[in-house]
């Protein structure tokens, strides 16, 4: 952040370590509200027996941004997606607060051969009340969910939200997959 020197982003956590090597930083094509926190996406490339890599991709969507932003955003995510039959999880905080933000998201996916994760019961991370005022302008919806999984090229055993955690205003969301054979 530029007035305080804190340090924000993404984390993405496995039961096994994720090689250094595989690690690639995709920082958002501009702040939001110019000055606040920078947005960023974490690649992750772990290999897989087959000879494969599994591409993991924890994304932290722009927020207050205009709309006309928001696709340059997604297209610098999506393009480093290799291959369309390589398995690939795509998941994170969109801030796809709005119908049209979401119909990006899933145009976007739906074109990378992804198909979304509906964890288990109902609990999500609900909108932040202070954003309620959003629904007057934008199209917000806080009963549209903002944290998201996509996934290809996997069998997904589990998916629910972790509802302990503290350490901020969106739940984890924890899936359990395993890895579809090469065809």
């Amino acid at each position: 952040l530029p007035f305080t020197k804190l340090s924000t982003g993404v984390l993405t956590i496995a039961n096994r370590p994720l090689p250094d090597s595989g690690v690639i930083p995709i920082r958002a094509p501009r702040r939001e509200l110019l000055v606040a926190s920078p947005k960023v996406s974490l690649k992750s490339e772990v290999p897989l027996a087959d000879g494969r890599m599994l591409q993991i991709i924890n994304c932290h969507g722009l927020n207050f941004v205009p709309f006309s932003v928001l696709p340059g955003q997604l297209d610098q995510i999506f393009d480093t997606l290799e291959a369309s039959n390589s398995p690939a999880i795509v998941c994170g905080d969109f801030n796809v607060w709005s119908e049209r933000r979401l119909k990006l998201l899933n145009q976007r996916t739906t074109d990378a051969g992804l198909a979304e994760v509906h964890p288990r019961g109902l609990q999500h991370s609900p909108s932040p009340k202070w954003l309620r005022w959003m629904i007057r302008i934008n199209g917000f919806d806080p009963k549209i969910r903002l944290d998201r999984i996509y996934t290809r090229g996997l069998e997904v055993l589990d998916c629910y939200s972790h509802t302990g955690s503290e350490s901020s205003d969106h739940l984890p969301l924890v899936m359990s997959y395993k890895v579809l054979p090469k065809r």
